[in-house]
């Protein structure tokens, strides 16, 4: 008789804006309503909680939802039991801010020191994922407008994205770059993995997911 083994589950908690709610629920209802969801994929199980339309530049000056900090703070104690906490803001920065050239990425640095404080745990145990990246096929939100094209927007996306790889490995934390499986040729998110042009589907969110518990 065969005895398998019983492995214990890794706990990714997800830390960000509406996009950390389509890495675990894709139903659009979901994303514009929850707070806190969770998946279970391949033994691994991901909790997101949302910060609400919270920017990075928001987190960086320490001006995020008392609410939501009191309950990072919470799953800041999963880090007893081996937990990592993966943070994905910015999406909202790039699409509205930061393709305008008079704006920069100067606010990553306190971005990411903020992140790890917010959990209060070891920094090898804090993850900083790539943002969504930008599209031009969903229609403009009225209290997020777009800036700029398509490709001013991509070279925001990729200047924020090297900012915070640098920033997460200066600070002993990782950074988990899926771009590779997102985007496209020219860079924009890749149509078939988004059914509203912003937000990543089932599939997208799979991809995703398979990334951060190889990370």
């Amino acid at each position: 008789m065969i005895i398998k083994k019983y492995q214990t589950p890794k706990i990714f908690v997800i830390i960000g804006d509406s996009h950390v709610v389509s890495l675990t629920d894709s139903r659009y209802e979901r994303i514009v309503s929850a707070k806190i969801c969770r998946i279970m994929q391949r033994n691994h199980l991901f909790i997101s909680l949302w910060f609400r339309d919270t920017l990075a530049f928001q987190v960086s000056k320490g001006d995020s939802p008392k609410t939501a900090v009191r309950l990072a703070r919470v799953f800041g104690l999963l880090g007893n039991i081996g937990a990592k906490f993966v943070f994905c803001f910015g999406e909202i920065d790039i699409r509205c801010h930061l393709a305008d050239p008079e704006k920069n990425t100067g606010f990553v640095n306190s971005y990411v020191s903020n992140c790890i404080k917010l959990v209060n745990s070891k920094s090898k145990n804090v993850m900083f994922l790539t943002p969504t990246p930008p599209s031009d096929f969903y229609m403009d939100h009225s209290s997020f407008p777009r800036r700029g094209n398509l490709i001013e927007r991509v070279r925001a996306h990729n200047d924020y994205c090297g900012e915070l790889e640098k920033n997460a490995i200066s600070n002993f934390s990782s950074y988990i770059n899926s771009r590779a499986v997102l985007v496209d040729e020219q860079g924009g998110l890749r149509r078939e993995l988004t059914e509203d042009g912003c937000h990543l589907n089932s599939e997208g969110a799979a991809l995703v997911r398979s990334i951060i518990s190889n990370s």
